[in-house]
C-alpha cells in the first residue's frame, strides 16, 4: 500500500477473502481515528456492505485488548488458521542448488543440471525462486537438488553451461592416422599386370 487512500479497495477485498475463507460473515470493524478510516469512500464501503464502523476512544488503548488477547502468545498463521504452521519446507537462503535442465534445451554432451542459488518461494506457484548469477535472472523451478549444507559458492568466473574445461589431446592415440594418409591410400590403385614387360617391370 503506497498511499493511506488505498485502504478503503484493499479492505473490501480483504473482506471478500476473509468470508471465502473461513466461511463466517464480517459483521463489525473497530479501528483507531486515523484519517484512513475516517474518509467518506471507506465509509461508503462499510455502508454498502452492510459492515458496522466503530472508532476507539482517543487515548483509550484499553479498547484495543480484545484484538490483543485473542492472539496473544500466537503468530499470526496460528491465530488465523488454528494450528502451527510446518517449517520442514524451509530452505537455507542462498544455499547452492542444481536445477535440472530439460531435454528439450540442452544437447547430448552439455550438463543435465547447472548450479544456482535458492532465495525463497513463488507467491503464485507451487515453486521455488531461483536466482542465475551468471544471467543475473531470477527463475522459477520446482525440480531442483538444494545443497544447505554447500552455502554460497558458485564461481562467477566459470560459465553457467560448462564449468569444466576441456581435455584435449594433442598426441594422436596408437593406431589412427592422420587424414592426408588416408586420402593417399585411397588414391592407390592396384591392377595386375597384362603383358610380360609390365610384370618384370
Amino acid at each position: 500500500m503506497k498511499n493511506k487512500s488505498e485502504v478503503a479497495k484493499i479492505f473490501f477485498k480483504f473482506k471478500i477473502m476473509v468470508e471465502n475463507q473461513i466461511g463466517c460473515k464480517l459483521k463489525m470493524i473497530r479501528s483507531d481515528n486515523g484519517t484512513k478510516y475516517n474518509s467518506e469512500k471507506f465509509q461508503k464501503i462499510c455502508q454498502e456492505v452492510g459492515v458496522p464502523h466503530q472508532l476507539s476512544n482517543v487515548y483509550t488503548p484499553q479498547q484495543n485488548g480484545t484484538a490483543t488477547k485473542v492472539a496473544e502468545g500466537k503468530t499470526p498463521f496460528e491465530a488465523w488458521y488454528g494450528f502451527k504452521p510446518s517449517v520442514s519446507h524451509l530452505r537455507v537462503f542462498g544455499c547452492t542448488c542444481f536445477i535440472c535442465v530439460p531435454g528439450e534445451k540442452r544437447n547430448k554432451l552439455d550438463n543435465i543440471s547447472q548450479p544456482r542459488n535458492f532465495v525463497g518461494y513463488s507467491s503464485v506457484k507451487k515453486c521455488h525462486r531461483i536466482y542465475n548469477p551468471f544471467s543475473k535472472k531470477m527463475i522459477i523451478s520446482r525440480n531442483e537438488d538444494i545443497r544447505e549444507q554447500w552455502g554460497l559458492k558458485l564461481d562467477l568466473q566459470t560459465t553457467g553451461d560448462q564449468t569444466e574445461n576441456e581435455v584435449v589431446d594433442d598426441h594422436p592415440v596408437r593406431g589412427t592416422r592422420l587424414i592426408t594418409e588416408v586420402y593417399q591410400r585411397c588414391n592407390l590403385a592396384k591392377l595386375k599386370p597384362v603383358t610380360f614387360k609390365e610384370a618384370t617391370q
